[in-house]
């Protein structure tokens, strides 16, 4: 545990001026700023700007988004929550991983699931009806591990943990549960991340496939690989909220995602010492994947509005 501790420990980070810091208070605040600028994604947006934005989403969505579920399938997907999904949820989950800001691991839920688990489903199902999750379910506590092989002067060099509450991650995981039969019909074969029945060789074989094939038919062919850093960090949750209406998922669903997208903090931890909490999107807790790639063919649309110029 020493070894690990000494491994992780951050003796000096570069601010934004490029200046070398080495107080403790002073990795602190650069930490923390570099996260607070990273999740803020609406920035100071004003009411008009944003209004101008959702309209343009919805402009892109009508053009482009063809998915559609049916009724049918958006009532399935709406009804209340149940003991059953939550008991389900619970025996899939690990134990022994580190809890989040209330301490409690998921061992306690199994311990005293038949006296919390009436009252937590009653609070989810609630939801519908206006009410919101505490702020403290949805607070969290970030570690950041160093990067292999990266330049530990820089906060980008490190990789964020994200240690998210129990019963947050139980409730997005039943979510999840609930989608991922729907997922195949939502996504396009080309997105194979979090989509049951698909694995990341399907596209390797493919990119192997076309290289065969420009071989042999001596036909130009340029990969380009692309990468979007701390990608569901950065999920845009109008993006999201419009995308999911657009697609047909009802009220009671997106109300159930939006909650866990609510007001959500988090504390950064830097050699052990927490500082003020900055606002953080939690795609990433859980499940959450799952419920981001329900939304990920309508990118595909992009390169028929634009062409790539030799």
């Amino acid at each position: 545990l020493a070894k690990k501790r000494s491994a992780a420990y951050i003796a000096k980070l570069r601010d934004k001026q490029g200046a070398l810091q080495r107080l403790p208070v002073k990795l602190l605040q650069i930490v923390r700023d570099y996260y607070a600028a990273l999740y803020d994604l609406q920035g100071t947006i004003n009411p008009q700007d944003r209004a101008r934005k959702r309209s343009d989403i919805l402009s892109y969505l009508t053009k482009y988004s063809t998915k559609k579920v049916s009724r049918q399938t958006s009532d399935l997907l709406d009804r209340p929550l149940t003991i059953e999904e939550l008991a389900l949820a619970l025996q899939t989950s690990k134990t022994g991983k580190s809890p989040g800001p209330d301490g409690l691991p998921i061992r306690y839920y199994k311990s005293y699931a038949a006296i919390l688990f009436p009252h937590l489903l009653t609070a989810l199902n609630d939801l519908t009806e206006g009410l919101q999750l505490p702020t403290q379910t949805l607070s969290a506590n970030i570690t950041i591990l160093p990067k292999e092989g990266k330049d530990p002067e820089l906060c980008t060099s490190y990789r964020p943990i994200s240690l998210l509450n129990c019963d947050l991650k139980l409730f997005s995981k039943i979510l999840a549960d609930r989608l991922k039969p729907f997922l195949p019909a939502l996504v396009h074969a080309d997105q194979v991340g979090f989509v049951p029945g698909r694995e990341a060789r399907d596209n390797t074989m493919r990119t192997l496939q076309l290289m065969h094939h420009a071989r042999r038919s001596s036909q130009a062919l340029a990969l380009l690989s692309t990468d979007a850093e701390k990608a569901f960090d950065r999920v845009d949750w109008d993006f999201i909220s419009l995308s999911l209406t657009h697609i047909g998922l009802g009220p009671h669903l997106c109300t159930w995602i939006g909650a866990l997208y609510g007001n959500t903090t988090a504390r950064v931890c830097v050699n052990g010492v927490f500082y003020d909490p900055v606002r953080h999107p939690q795609w990433h807790t859980a499940g959450m994947p799952s419920l981001a790639a329900a939304v990920c063919s309508d990118f595909r649309a992009i390169p028929g509005g634009y062409k790539i110029q030799s």
